[in-house]
């Protein structure tokens, strides 16, 4: 490679990996993402491998690129053709409304037997029913934040679906600071 090869291939490489970085992807589907980008450059960029040539197309068939491209496409197409199974509720947009409705039912609950504890004669061990319920609203509350940042690649927030899903969002934030 000339010496605008090297440095291209090295602006690739430091501008994908910071695109890795700053999105809101989930930390597995950074370092997965990552892994693959350096391991692919490192190929690249080894001068004595570099880009496979050859005269003929069907080189390129024989190589690690053809079958990590198949498998690939493969499994995009499965990934996508399994949102369109009926009846199936797979996205995490379609779990958040009932997460959410979850999470209010459990906070009115919380609010209904504290006020009710509270407003009593006597202490009890009513308290620690409360206090599990609070437990059990902080994993329902980590469960519905991963349905909301997985709703981002979803939605990308665009259209109705992002503004509901950021809604939710705001929502949930609100409900969760109660």
């Amino acid at each position: 490679l000339a010496w605008h090869g090297k440095a291209i291939c090295w602006l690739n490489f430091a501008g994908v990996l910071l695109l890795f970085l700053i999105s809101k992807s989930q930390r597995n589907t950074i370092m997965f993402g990552m892994s693959w980008h350096i391991a692919f450059m490192m190929d690249f960029m080894d001068p004595a491998g570099g880009v496979p040539t050859g005269s003929h197309v069907r080189d390129w068939y024989v190589t690690d690129y053809w079958s990590v491209f198949l498998t690939t496409l493969v499994g995009v197409l499965v990934a996508v053709l399994t949102t369109f199974i009926p009846g199936a509720r797979i996205s995490n947009v379609g779990h958040l409304a009932d997460d959410l409705n979850a999470a209010t039912l459990a906070i009115t609950a919380i609010w209904k037997d504290a006020v009710s504890y509270l407003t009593g004669d006597t202490r009890s061990a009513r308290r620690y029913h409360i206090e599990m319920q609070i437990d059990a609203l902080d994993f329902k509350r980590a469960e519905v934040q991963e349905h909301i940042d997985g709703a981002w690649w979803e939605t990308l927030d665009w259209g109705q679906t992002g503004r509901k899903r950021r809604l939710m969002g705001l929502f949930h934030a609100s409900a969760i600071d109660l």
